[in-house]
């Protein structure tokens, strides 16, 4: 009885993409929300609270973090939007 022992026909970093994918979704939106609390749009008990949302996951992307706020009551314009925006893609260069 001979066992064969087959290599996975996948790529070493196939497995590793979908994390990565996840740490730049989560880091955005951590600088977003770190951004609203410089601006003093929100406080630090609801920066926690966000935060620890956004750790477990419970934002696919910024937009629906940003509608989360806006159901609260945070209101953030366009203006500042893009200005953090801007500030969060000058955090990848």
């Amino acid at each position: 009885m001979t066992i064969n022992f087959v290599k996975r026909a996948a790529r070493g970093t196939a497995k590793a993409r979908a994390g990565r994918v996840w740490e730049k979704k989560v880091r955005s939106q951590r600088l977003l929300l770190k951004k609203l609390k410089e601006m003093k749009k929100i406080d630090t008990k609801t920066f926690n609270r966000f935060y620890a949302l956004i750790k477990g996951n419970a934002f696919p992307d910024k937009r629906s973090l940003l509608l989360h706020l806006d159901e609260e009551g945070i209101k953030v314009n366009d203006e500042e939007l893009k200005q953090i925006n801007d500030y969060i893609k000058s955090q990848y260069r």
